[in-house]
């Protein structure tokens, strides 16, 4: 367990392929069509992949300015998320490219 409270550990990583979840909300430094989730650390990339594999559905939750960049690290490719939801100020033809991999978009409106 690091200093937040994170298991990243191998036992952590064979209990979590052993369960299956119906839901999985993930979320990481950014998301990009072509180089899909990403992020700086490579001790968290095994755990999310096991997350998303052992998951009925993957959901990432990206903000605007989480969506069209790329962190060092890729975890794995986008088409691995089932659904995105982002917010209201995310461009069109960034929207556009994930749903060419079949990722089923939700935009949270502004209120």
């Amino acid at each position: 367990m690091d200093g937040k409270g994170n298991c990243y550990d191998p036992f952590t990583i064979e209990t979590i392929k052993r369960m299956r979840f119906d839901k999985a909300f993930l979320t990481s430094a950014s998301i990009s069509a072509e180089f899909g989730l990403s992020i700086q650390r490579s001790n968290h990339v095994e755990f999310v992949n096991a997350v998303i594999n052992s998951s009925k559905c993957s959901v990432g939750l990206y903000p605007t300015e989480k969506i069209g960049f790329e962190s060092i690290i890729s975890i794995c490719a986008a088409s691995k998320l089932d659904i995105l939801i982002n917010d209201w100020n995310t461009a069109e033809d960034e929207l556009k490219k994930f749903q060419e991999q079949e990722i089923e978009i939700i935009v949270v409106e502004k209120k």
